[in-house]
């Protein structure tokens, strides 16, 4: 199902919103953000 959303967002041109990095991370080309993590200064 991973998968199947990366690929709807890439083809989309968007970004995914997502706290799972360590999977989506691993998919090339996919732009990907964690609005979950600290905010950095």
């Amino acid at each position: 199902m991973d998968l199947k959303i990366a690929a709807i967002t890439i083809v989309n041109k968007a970004k995914l919103l997502t706290r799972n990095l360590s999977d989506f991370g691993q998919i090339s080309g996919l732009s990907i953000e964690d609005w979950t993590a600290p905010l950095k200064n």
